[in-house]
C-alpha cells in the first residue's frame, strides 16, 4: 500500500484589482496575508499552487477589503 500522496510546498496567494497578493495561510474565512496591503472591498480570486504545479482558484469576495494596518483579510467563497 502506498502513503498518501501530499505536496510540502503550498502556496497561497489573493489575485484582486490586477495585483497578486501573497497568502501565508487560511482558516475558515479569514486568510493572513504575508504583507499587510490596503484594498477596497472587492471579488478576488484565491490560488493555491502545490510543488507538482497542480493549481486550484476559487473566486471570493473581499467584502471588507484589506488594510495596511492588519495581515488578516476576511473571505466569502463565491
Amino acid at each position: 500500500m502506498n502513503p498518501p500522496h501530499h505536496s510540502a510546498d503550498v502556496r497561497m496567494y489573493l489575485v484582486a484589482n490586477s495585483a497578486r497578493i501573497e497568502v501565508a495561510g487560511c482558516l475558515d474565512n479569514t486568510c493572513t496575508l504575508r504583507q499587510p496591503q490596503a484594498l477596497p472591498p472587492c471579488e478576488a480570486e484565491l490560488v493555491v499552487v502545490v510543488i507538482d504545479s497542480q493549481e486550484r482558484r476559487w473566486t471570493v469576495a473581499l467584502p471588507d477589503g484589506a488594510s495596511s494596518e492588519s495581515d488578516l483579510v476576511k473571505i466569502e467563497y463565491r
